[in-house]
């Protein structure tokens, strides 16, 4: 019952002495007696008012639900924003002073390094945080074009360091061109990289395969836990909320992609899909 009125009104349509379909999902019903022809024409044409009625009411409300929540995210990004803003000061300036440090022992030299890593990836979640929002309001520019990933596995290694150096790649001998935002493709491998190196036990390096199929590429990325390994399972369960992999997961969408992620035998793996260029670019001929 949308909206009822009079004495004993019919709580379905075929309870009523009278009925004036409206669509499909509403009817106007009425309990008295008998109506002529005219009257008959007349109830129908009171059941259509009814339906615009009903109808734009139930626009005007949905408006206002839109413009409460469009209002709610708007003011989640500004402080989203003015948080980033106000707290990169800081965090450069700890990440100074961490540098000017001296340490006089092997103790103070592995504090100051977890300081310095634990201020870098700070400032890179205040990044990460930066891009979210931007890509939800459509305010981070995309450049879809082939790209080689070779290339940015490249640069993805580059940006990961040292670290970088005890991922196992698996790749097929030439893959084919994916159609990404080169940069942002980087931005996610090293993102994904990352998070799975933290995760991995010394010993136990993560892997990342590639694989293609018809029409798009694969790329899976496996972290070295399992059974075998010691192994947090609420971090492990928690994992796939963290801010690094739900900025993967949208960038990756962005760029016409899917993420997934699996946990198997206590390793996570996290996968990421993206369509294929139709052919590999050819090198351009070299110059005289």
């Amino acid at each position: 019952v949308v909206a009822s009125t009079g004495e004993r009104p019919p709580e379905r349509p075929y309870e009523g002495d009278l009925e004036a379909p409206i669509d499909d999902d509403l009817t106007l019903a009425a309990r008295g007696h008998g109506l002529s022809g005219d009257d008959q024409r007349i109830l129908a044409a009171c059941a259509a008012q009814i339906g615009i009625a009903h109808t734009q009411g139930r626009l005007t409300r949905h408006a206002a639900e839109t413009d409460t929540l469009a209002a709610a995210e708007h003011t989640r990004a500004s402080l989203l924003l003015t948080a980033s803003h106000d707290l990169r000061a800081p965090l450069r300036a700890a990440e100074e002073a961490l540098v000017r440090l001296r340490p006089t022992s092997d103790g103070e030299t592995r504090g100051i390094a977890t300081a310095r890593s634990a201020v870098r990836r700070a400032t890179q979640l205040l990044t990460d945080l930066d891009d979210l929002s931007r890509l939800h309001a459509g305010a981070l520019d995309l450049y879809l074009r082939p790209v080689d990933l070779d290339e940015a596995l490249t640069a993805a290694l580059d940006d990961l360091g040292t670290g970088g150096h005890t991922l196992v790649l698996r790749l097929p001998e030439q893959p084919p061109y994916v159609l990404a935002d080169a940069a942002l493709l980087t931005r996610v491998l090293t993102a994904l990289a990352a998070d799975a190196l933290r995760h991995s036990p010394p010993g136990a390096p993560p892997t990342l395969t590639a694989e293609a199929r018809r029409g798009h590429l694969t790329i899976r990325i496996t972290d070295g836990t399992g059974p075998d390994t010691e192994s947090d399972g609420s971090r492990v369960d928690a994992r796939p909320d963290s801010l690094p992999l739900r900025l993967s997961r949208d960038l990756g969408e962005a760029m016409g992609g899917t993420l997934d992620h699996t946990t198997t035998g206590g390793a996570f793996s996290v996968t990421l899909t993206l369509p294929t260029a139709a052919h590999r670019i050819a090198p351009s001929p070299a110059g005289p």
